[in-house]
């Protein structure tokens, strides 16, 4: 599997920034990065041509598909709840995360190799994962078949986004 990154001004902003905060308007004195309108793609059309695109990476020279693919998640196209991509059900901590008591206040602290994350899957990934990697383990077959071509893992955080 290939990895690529798209630089930060083409990410979607990770959920965490908010999730942690009493009030929205706390939350817009505190992260820096938090949108003012709810990131979803706009132009479903461009959505669905970029998406053929990246589903076939050895289609094309690296050069190129770098440009789609930053086209692509930059126009938030993975994110289509419609087209059968889901996310995550809740943020993911990177690392572990501990808590002490402190003056009667609890502190925590994250050991993650960077901020938290949620991972959002195209439709034949969510089916292999279903499949292959089933909640229950005892479902999980003695030979998982291998990930099919062209399924496609996002992961987003504050600095990153990755597909996997």
């Amino acid at each position: 599997m290939r990895r690529r990154s798209v630089p930060r001004g083409l990410t979607a902003l990770s959920l965490a920034c908010v999730l942690h905060l009493p009030t929205p308007a706390a939350a817009a004195s505190r992260c820096d990065d938090e949108q003012p309108t709810r990131q979803l793609p706009t132009d479903l059309a461009l959505c669905a041509k970029l998406e053929a695109i990246v589903r076939k990476p050895s289609a094309l020279p690296a050069d190129q598909y770098q440009i789609a693919l930053n086209r692509f998640l930059g126009a938030m196209c993975h994110r289509n709840r419609d087209a059968g991509w889901k996310m995550d059900k809740s943020v993911r901590d990177s690392g572990p995360f501990t808590a002490t008591l402190v003056d009667g206040k609890w502190v925590g602290v994250s050991g993650g190799t960077h901020s938290p994350l949620v991972i959002w899957y195209s439709p034949d990934m969510i089916a292999w994962l279903r499949a292959n990697r089933p909640i229950d383990a005892s479902k999980e077959p003695a030979r998982p078949a291998p990930v099919p071509d062209g399924a496609i893992m996002v992961n987003e955080n504050k600095s990153f986004s990755t597909v996997l």
